[in-house]
């Protein structure tokens, strides 16, 4: 697994809000990335919703006792994440959420949106992170690799 903390990152903190979340995250990451949301309780509903949002291919460990689904990020999953998380909040239920882009990880957020930190690689752009988190309302900070 890729850990952003051993490396210098950006850092988001007090992120509450998912629908305003998602609504802006085209602001940090392009469309064609994937997104991976996972949790210890299943969610058959947000399974469903994203089920033509799957990749083609995955790479990586699956875990049988993690509930985990993958989708494209694009313009139509932004659509339904907003509609879905606006009109059915049963549907948020999920512990972790990262996106990657190609081979690289651009941003992982566990425990998100119960006081998580928001980690984003540093190839995101201080001005891209900056209108974000102005849009989300949260706090931003680069911070350099713990020894």
């Amino acid at each position: 697994m890729i850990h952003l903390h051993t490396m210098r990152h950006w850092s988001i903190s007090r992120i509450s809000n998912k629908c305003i979340f998602f609504k802006n995250l085209d602001l940090i990451i392009p469309f064609g990335s994937v997104l991976y949301f996972a949790s210890h309780k299943k969610n058959f509903e947000l399974s469903r919703c994203l089920q033509g949002f799957l990749p083609k291919e995955i790479n990586g460990d699956i875990d049988s006792n993690i509930w985990e689904v993958h989708a494209v990020f694009n313009e139509n999953l932004k659509g339904v994440l907003d509609h879905l998380f606006w009109e059915d909040a049963g549907v948020l239920n999920f512990d972790h959420v990262h996106c990657y882009h190609h081979d690289e990880m651009l941003f992982w957020f566990h425990d998100g949106f119960t006081g998580g930190e928001l980690v984003v690689s540093p190839n995101v752009s201080g001005e891209k992170i900056r209108k974000f988190c102005y849009k989300i309302g949260s706090q931003f900070e680069l911070l350099e690799p713990i020894a």
